[in-house]
């Protein structure tokens, strides 16, 4: 059994110490057991809990989602339906931000390659900001 200080759980998963305390405030993860000084030791189910929260904001999954899908992977919860239903929003909001980026760096070369050719006075890229009715991004891609 690991008994992992914060610091160590952070560093181990990638995470800020903050983000696993607030992780422990908004009740994703239990509060860890602490030692006679208060210092938060981490055991080896806390950290795999942990790991799973982060593998699940990395896959663009929403906290409340990540707290669905954490009550599912109980037994007794389990339901493969409402698994599947949680990623595939999860997949579909991927997706419109994938066309939004997409958008973006098209947009953003366009303005940049029109910079060697604009006079002194006029910015291709201020321009496009400037203008945002024209060169906005669709509402589909920002769903």
């Amino acid at each position: 059994m690991s008994n992992d200080r914060t610091g160590d759980v952070a560093k181990k998963l990638g995470l800020g110490v903050e983000t696993l305390r607030y992780y422990e405030r908004i009740g994703l993860v239990s509060s860890p057991s602490r030692t006679s000084t208060g210092r938060r030791l981490y055991s080896d189910e806390d950290i795999k809990r942990l790991a799973f929260v982060k593998r699940a904001r990395e896959l663009e999954f929403s906290l409340d989602e990540i707290r669905q899908l954490l009550e599912l992977s109980v037994p007794e919860n389990f339901s493969c339906e409402k698994i599947q239903s949680i990623a595939s929003a999860a997949l579909e909001r991927s997706r419109a931000r994938l066309l939004a980026l997409q958008y973006a760096e098209r947009a953003l070369a366009a303005a940049i390659e029109q910079c060697p050719t604009a006079s002194g006075e006029c910015c291709p890229i201020l321009d496009r900001l400037s203008n945002d009715a024209q060169y906005s991004v669709p509402k589909a891609a920002t769903a």
